[in-house]
């Protein structure tokens, strides 16, 4: 008897802790996916200011457009939505 409710015991504290994280995991993907939308426009935004490339071809403003570039190829990559990581441009 005391085994059974020890075990049920156990078993609550276990339901408990996988649903918190579940919602852990959730709050996390929506935050990703936020992260990687806000990033996504403003690369859209920064290729329609620069429609002919001047940005894109200076040094320093070049480096940050790649560097945004890269960073939403990597979390397409993590949430599985690019499965080639191609990080040569």
């Amino acid at each position: 008897m005391v085994l059974e409710i020890i075990l049920v015991a156990v078993l609550i504290i276990e339901t408990y802790i996988i649903i918190n994280l579940l919602f852990k995991v959730e709050k996390l993907e929506t935050w990703i996916q936020n992260i990687e939308q806000e990033m996504t426009d403003v690369q859209t935004e920064i290729s329609e200011i620069d429609d002919k490339g001047y940005f894109e071809s200076d040094d320093e403003v070049g480096e940050k457009f790649n560097q945004i570039s890269q960073v939403i190829k990597n979390i397409q990559t993590l949430r599985g939505e690019n499965a080639t990581n191609d990080t040569t441009e």
